[in-house]
C-alpha cells in the first residue's frame, strides 16, 4: 500500500514539473512571410503581425537573415525588421551555409552575411551550397564545385540536385548507345534516356539510376517517381511506402507531404494520413507550420491541421528559382 501511494505521489510530482516545464519552455522566434493587400510582412507562429507588411517580396528567414525586395532593391533584414544590408543585384537569394547566392547582371557569385562578394564564378547557374558542395550547371552539363569555386564532381549529368544527408540526386547524361537494356549489340545506336539515382559526396553512383524523378534526402527518406507513382525511399534505395501515391514532396518535422484524388495533405513515415487531404496546394512544415491553399487563397497550418493565419487571396510566392542549377523543382 505504502509502495502504491509513493508512486501516486511520484507521478504528481511529475506532472507538476512537466506542465511547469511546458509553461516555462521558450516561445519558437520563428517568422513567416504573409501578403496582405499586394505587401509582405512577418508573423510568428501564433499569426501574429510581428513585421507589418511593406515589401514587394519576402522569403522566409534562413540563418537568422530573410531576404526582401523593394522595387528592384532587395535587402536582408533580422527578425525585427531592422534591415543588416542591401544590395544592388538583380536577383537575391537565401542563406545556406553562411553564403547566399546573387545575380550580377549575367554573372552569378555568393555574398557572406555582411553583404561582401566572397566567390565569383562563371558558370549559366549555380545553386545553394549544401553540405560544403553546390551544384553547378556549365554549358549543357551540370556538376559541383567547393566553397572555393574548385569543380570537385563533374561536369557530367544532365541534371543535378543538391547534396542533402550525404547524397544528391542526379541525371546521368544521356545518349545514343549500342547496346540495349538486355545488353544485345545493336546494329544502330539508339537514344537512350537516362534517369535519375543517388551519388555520393565522392561523385560515385550509390543508387542506381531508376526514377523518372528523385527528391532530395531529408529525415532519412526521399520522394521518388516510377512507373507505377510516388513514394519514398531510405538511403540503400529502399522503399518505405510503397509507389502508390499520386504525388509527393519531401519529409519534413515528421511529415510527408503527398496527394491524393486531386488534393494534398499530410501522412506520417508509416504512411498514415495524419492531415487530411483538403488543400489545393501545401508545402512541407518548417518550424511547425506549413503554408497551404485553398482555391486562390493562401494561409498557414499548424501539425494539427488547424488554421494559424485565415487563407486570403492575393499571394504571390516568394520562393522561386532564378537560374537555381538543377533546373527541376519539386513536385
Amino acid at each position: 500500500m505504502k509502495k502504491r501511494i509513493t508512486l501516486i505521489a511520484c507521478l504528481a510530482v511529475f506532472a507538476v514539473f512537466g506542465s511547469a516545464a511546458e509553461k516555462n519552455k521558450p516561445e519558437s522566434d520563428a517568422l513567416f512571410p504573409f501578403v496582405h493587400e499586394g505587401r509582405w510582412g512577418y508573423m510568428n507562429i501564433k499569426g501574429a503581425v510581428v513585421i507589418p507588411p511593406q515589401f514587394n517580396e519576402a522569403r522566409p528567414f534562413s540563418e537568422g537573415l530573410a531576404c526582401v525586395r523593394t522595387g528592384r532593391r532587395f535587402a536582408y533584414i533580422d527578425k525585427k525588421g531592422e534591415s543588416i544590408f542591401s544590395v544592388s543585384v538583380a536577383w537575391a537569394g537565401d542563406f545556406s551555409e553562411g553564403l547566399a547566392r546573387v545575380r550580377l547582371g549575367r554573372d552569378w557569385a555568393y555574398i557572406d552575411k555582411k553583404g561582401q562578394v566572397v566567390l565569383n564564378v562563371e558558370f549559366e547557374a549555380v545553386d545553394d551550397f549544401s553540405e560544403g558542395l553546390a551544384a553547378v550547371m556549365m554549358g549543357d552539363q551540370f556538376g559541383y564545385i567547393n566553397k572555393k569555386g574548385e569543380l570537385v564532381i563533374g561536369p557530367n549529368f544532365d541534371l543535378a540536385r543538391g547534396f542533402y544527408e550525404g547524397l544528391a540526386a542526379v541525371k546521368p547524361r544521356s545518349g545514343f548507345s549500342s547496346v540495349d537494356s538486355d545488353g544485345n549489340v545493336l546494329s544502330d545506336p539508339i537514344w537512350i534516356h537516362s534517369k535519375w539515382g543517388y551519388i555520393d559526396m565522392s561523385g560515385k553512383m550509390v543508387i542506381e539510376p531508376q526514377f523518372e524523378f528523385a527528391g532530395n534526402f531529408s529525415e532519412g527518406l526521399s520522394c521518388v517517381w516510377i512507373d507505377e507513382g510516388w513514394g519514398y525511399i531510405d538511403a540503400k534505395g529502399k522503399f518505405t511506402i510503397e509507389p502508390k501515391l499520386e504525388t509527393a514532396r519531401k519529409f519534413s518535422e515528421g511529415l510527408g507531404v503527398v496527394r491524393r484524388n486531386g488534393k494534398w495533405g499530410y501522412i506520417n513515415k508509416s504512411g498514415k494520413t495524419v492531415i487530411e487531404h483538403r488543400f489545393d496546394e501545401a508545402q512541407p512544415f518548417s518550424e511547425g507550420l506549413a503554408r497551404v491553399e485553398v482555391g486562390d487563397k493562401t494561409g498557414y497550418i499548424d501539425k494539427k491541421g488547424k488554421f494559424i493565419w485565415e487563407p486570403t487571396p492575393g499571394w504571390r510566392p516568394g520562393e522561386h528559382s532564378h537560374g537555381q542549377a538543377h533546373q527541376h523543382h519539386e513536385p
